[in-house]
């Protein structure tokens, strides 16, 4: 068992490396950012910890943090947002894909997408939601090439044109939704993979 200091950290990273064996100190940048007292007191409270590893994604606060404590930095999966729940509430599809589009019903399933947060776009995927997304470099990496409809995000009238679209295709709406859910099981597992290997390296720090 290791005494892991998490540095930004998805809650659901932080369940994962419980589940393996670990104990966890869970550190969040402020709004500020890591600077004066703030950062000194995380400090102190890492070395109280008498921490074996920091994990995190990036940062140079978080490299820096290391070597303070003279411990190893281990890398935290990228993609740590597809580490989402498999079987996600009913109330997270009906609420976080930000929706918006034409008078009238709006399926559940149907997600207009404005919010770039990766655990939104992830949880887009896994819901198996039929994504309406601007085209932006983010939404085309969360999204890939067939999960979502694009549109040109001047052109405010496309969504609701898009909207009306797949509500009037049915077939289409349950063609990009499979094509969400394979996006999501294809990243999931990926990210699996890597915090597997990155809770391998937490083990050898202790």
């Amino acid at each position: 068992m290791s005494r892991v200091v998490l540095y930004d950290a998805a809650p659901w990273v932080e369940t994962a490396v419980l589940q393996a064996g670990h104990q966890v100190l869970r550190l969040t940048q402020p709004r500020g950012g890591w600077a004066g007292l703030t950062k000194w007191r995380s400090g102190r409270t890492a070395q109280a910890f008498m921490a074996d590893c920091v994990m995190a994604a990036d940062g140079a606060e978080a490299a820096a943090l290391a070597r303070t404590l003279g411990v190893a930095r281990i890398d935290m999966p990228g993609d740590s947002a597809f580490l989402l729940p498999r079987h996600l509430p009913l109330p997270f599809r009906a609420t976080a894909p930000l929706m918006a589009g034409p008078p009238g019903p709006i399926l559940p399933d149907i997600a207009m997408v404005r919010d770039e947060k990766p655990d939104v776009l992830a949880g887009c995927l896994a819901a198996g939601c039929a994504v309406v997304a601007p085209d932006t470099p983010a939404m085309r990496r969360a999204f890939g090439p067939r999960a979502a409809l694009y549109h040109d995000p001047s052109d405010p009238a496309a969504v609701e044109r898009l909207a009306n679209e797949l509500l009037a295709d049915p077939a289409r709406c349950e063609t990009l939704r499979q094509a969400a859910r394979a996006e999501f099981e294809a990243r999931h597992a990926a990210a699996r993979a890597a915090l597997r290997q990155s809770l391998a390296s937490v083990g050898s720090q202790a």
